[in-house]
């Protein structure tokens, strides 16, 4: 191509010399023999970054002519300070030749290069002009010190040694430079006229070959000066260790300026990485070196993470452990099995707070620790986010890590089949879903406030493209399953908390694809690793249940034995009993299993105590369970299961579903050689599961049943607490205490062993105990479950025993419920 007028001789390059420059922050291209450096240009070609990406390091002259660009478009790039000139390969020639298109490739490296010439810059009409002398770059590079300073500014040349610049010395950094890309950020064209009458003298027009824009200063920029160049005019950020100034680029960045004003004045490496790789810095001016704290905040977020791994899940296996070694049977009871206080009778209080105040000791001190864990990881991440990241950001970024923790733990917690608590910490599902609540509530705060935080401080259109679906979802995710985790409406509206809960495996797997959205360029930084392994293992958590139950209740049928029998409310309410056998299934006496019934649009339930009649197993095809239900009034599912069962037709057969084991048994009692159940009402399922089982291994069993209705005495009596204990009872009838408790026993048939009014449960204690010690047998296990008042009855006469140290010790299961 013809190039203007101009004097200094091209360099003589190799293209093996041009392909050491292909990455996007250094791109170097052959174009028709002429090698420019077009990294600055990158983003501001009309094409696209990427279609020049791609040509970084090699011969662009094909792709140049595809797109029918004229050859003098080189010299328009040079002239317009899109591209620099850095030399040329092959046969270049003198102006005004023809070059050869692709003559960058496979050229001969005994060639010594052209006589071509670079081309002189165009001179803007709001710029002063130069006298008619040339500038080259070697005369340019000789003035380069403070008291002899000479700068490119344009087309021209200016001599500002004895120049006062308002923002002090760093001018003089660029000395012997070509300085217009950082004088354009700054200041209108029209400014170098003032600097003339401000002591600078233009002193030609420059002809040489541009420097680059960065800064060869060697000491690092502090963050106090960086600090200063804070505004949206005068911007520096530190990022990867490298100063930038950023005002030039504020109105040209795709998502607006905004997003890029947090940054100015700081030092924004872990914000610029979330969304960039550092590919995106390159053209952009740079000031010098600054610290790069970069890796060591990636380091801190590990060992964060990994704190609260240990913090939250080893530490409280290590204390469990230690306690269950350390303590004695007695302090065990005392110190983690008993309720945590007595539950309040108010139906619309005890509706939203009993489900916490009947938690165990134990799993209220877990839920201590964990409030405790993350108040102090709170605290540390604040710190950490303070010192590493924008102002904006702080508040928003640490309440999101922490997000991560409760939703993993309440998923760990939450899911029934291996829920972490009963797996690792020997405590019961049913006795864990209080800790779930509780971590799964402040789950869901975290997560609002780390959306709403975010909202507040970027907006939703500055949120990061790829990140903007996931953080939607998860929002949209929450708002729905939030509301019917609150006590109240869980207990009216179970079937809505059942329907919505059912979303909640999908903040699991939404926070995974949300955290792996946080990449760059396909690659997760390092800071993001551990915190993956906390969402993601809850999502693996979530999605094992949750395949594991419907292959349960899809691969392993459930058929209804009989006809269910709904059992009339004589005396106290009415019950619903169904038995189930399932195929293929292995179950043990006191399971807990989940159940749902098609006819009265019930999903599966929370687990019930089912009375296992066959435990199944490999040596049998089944395993065979019966259901008792209380049935509540109202618009409550067992009402609808009810009115089904009133309405059935045997050409109609109900359609059942059931799933589990989902922990039950005896739990801590099992050591125990003597067993006393002190049931009420439908509390009776654990004890006509357990009795026979017991019987049968040795144990002494007692029996205390209080119950209301007539028609359930008569249906559980005599078949589980006579015939399926072989008449063990029979042998010994003071082990046996079943009580009508209900409205008058007129018109009843009962069996000859039943009694009226309410059984004396201090009395039976007494007499067990002294039985037992007489056989040397000094720890007794009483496992209660039946209405508040029972439960605090034998709470209450188990402690006046055990207070006189030389009886035996009587440990204490409880499990309460509102009749």
């Amino acid at each position: 191509p013809a190039l203007d007028s101009g004097s200094v001789q091209l360099n003589p390059l190799q293209m093996s010399e041009v392909q050491k420059h292909n990455i996007a922050a250094d791109c170097w291209v052959a174009v028709h023999g002429y090698v420019m450096d077009i990294t600055g240009y990158l983003d501001r070609h009309s094409g696209g970054r990427q279609s020049l990406v791609t040509l970084c390091g090699k011969d662009g002259t094909a792709s140049f002519d595809s797109v029918s660009h004229p050859t003098s478009y080189i010299t328009m790039m040079v002239q317009k300070r899109f591209a620099t000139m850095k030399g040329c390969v092959g046969s270049c020639t003198t102006n005004g030749a023809t070059v050869t298109s692709g003559s960058g490739i496979g050229t001969s490296p005994e060639l010594t290069g052209p006589k071509a010439t670079v081309p002189a810059r165009e001179c803007r009409a709001d710029e002063p002009t130069p006298p008619a002398v040339t500038v080259t770059n070697a005369e340019l590079q000789s003035h380069s010190t403070a008291t002899d300073c000479w700068m490119v500014l344009g087309c021209g040349v200016y001599d500002i040694s004895s120049y006062k610049h308002s923002g002090g010395n760093i001018v003089h950094s660029w000395c012997g430079k070509d300085g217009t890309t950082s004088f354009v950020g700054k200041h209108p064209w029209s400014y170098l006229q003032v600097m003339l009458g401000m002591s600078a003298t233009l002193i030609g027009k420059y002809s040489g070959t541009p420097i680059g824009s960065s800064v060869g200063r060697q000491n690092p920029i502090s963050l106090a000066e960086i600090g200063r160049h804070n505004t949206p005019k005068d911007c520096w950020s530190c990022i990867h260790g490298t100063v930038y100034e950023l005002h030039f680029y504020l109105p040209d960045h795709d998502a607006g300026s905004a997003v890029i004003e947090p940054m100015c004045g700081e030092d924004a490496t872990a914000y610029f990485a979330m969304a960039h790789s550092m590919e995106a810095l390159g053209g952009l001016p740079k000031k010098g070196s600054c610290d790069n704290r970069a890796e060591q905040a990636f380091t801190e977020q590990n060992i964060l993470d990994g704190a609260a791994l240990v913090s939250y899940i080893i530490l409280p296996m290590f204390f469990n452990e230690v306690i269950l070694a350390a303590t004695s049977p007695a302090a065990q009871d005392r110190l983690l099995r008993r309720p945590m206080a007595k539950p309040f009778k108010s139906k619309c209080l005890g509706n939203f707070l009993n489900s916490y105040v009947e938690m165990p000791l134990g799993v209220f001190f877990m839920v201590v620790w964990f409030l405790i864990v993350t108040a102090v990881l709170s605290v540390f991440w604040s710190i950490h986010y303070n010192e590493y990241y924008l102002p904006d950001f702080v508040l928003a970024g640490w309440v999101g890590r922490m997000t991560v923790y409760m939703i993993s733990m309440a998923t760990y917690l939450g899911t029934r089949r291996w829920s972490l608590a009963w797996v690792f910490y020997k405590i019961s599902y049913e006795k864990t879903l209080k800790a779930h609540y509780v971590i799964g509530n402040v789950a869901s705060i975290f997560m609002l406030v780390h959306g709403g935080m975010y909202m507040a401080s970027f907006g939703p259109r500055n949120l990061p493209e790829h990140q903007v679906t996931t953080a939607y979802l998860l929002l949209g995710c929450i708002l729905v399953v939030f509301p019917f985790t609150i006590n109240n409406f869980r207990v009216h509206y179970y079937f809505v908390f059942k329907v919505t809960h059912f979303i909640a495996p999908a903040i699991t797997i939404l926070g995974t694809l949300h955290i792996l959205s946080l990449h760059v360029d396909g690659e997760l930084g390092r800071g993001f690793w551990v915190a993956l392994v906390w969402i993601a293992s809850a999502s693996l958590f979530w999605l094992g249940d949750f395949i594991y139950s419907r292959y349960d209740v899809l691969l392993r049928p459930t058929v209804v034995i009989g006809t269910p029998r709904l059992l009339p409310a004589d005396g106290g309410p009415a019950h619903i009993c169904v038995k189930l056998r399932k195929l293929r299934a292995t179950l043990f006496p006191g399971a807990w299993m989940s159940v749902g019934c098609r006819e009265a649009f019930s999903p599966l339930s929370h687990p019930f105590t089912a009375i296992v009649r066959k435990c199944g197993g490999l040596d049998r095809e089944y395993a065979e369970v019966e259901f008792i239900f209380k049935v509540n009034e109202g618009r409550t599912w067992t009402q609808r299961l009810s009115n089904a069962i009133a309405k059935l037709s045997p050409k109609q057969p109900m359609k059942f579903f059931m799933t589990g084991p989902y922990g039950g048994g005896l739990g801590s009692l099992d050591p125990m050689k003597v067993i006393i159940f002190v049931v009420g009402g439908v509390g009776v399922t654990p004890a006509a599961s357990l009795a026979p089982y017991l019987v049968k291994r040795g144990k002494d069993v007692y029996v205390i049943w209080s119950c209301r209705s007539a028609s359930l005495i008569q249906h559980v009596a005599v078949e589980y607490f006579s015939n399926a204990c072989h008449s063990y009872f029979d042998r010994q009838p003071d082990h046996r205490h079943i009580h009508y408790s209900g409205k008058g026993s007129e018109g009843h048939v009962f069996p000859p062993f039943v009694k009226t009014g309410r059984p004396d449960v201090a009395g039976v204690l007494q007499k067990a105990a002294k039985s037992a010690m007489s056989q040397d047998i000094f720890d007794l296990g009483v496992f209660v479950c039946g209405p508040n008042a029972l439960v605090e009855s034998t709470l209450m006469a188990a402690d006046e025993f055990n207070a006189d140290k030389t009886n035996a010790h009587i440990h204490v299961h409880a499990e309460s419920f509102q009749m």
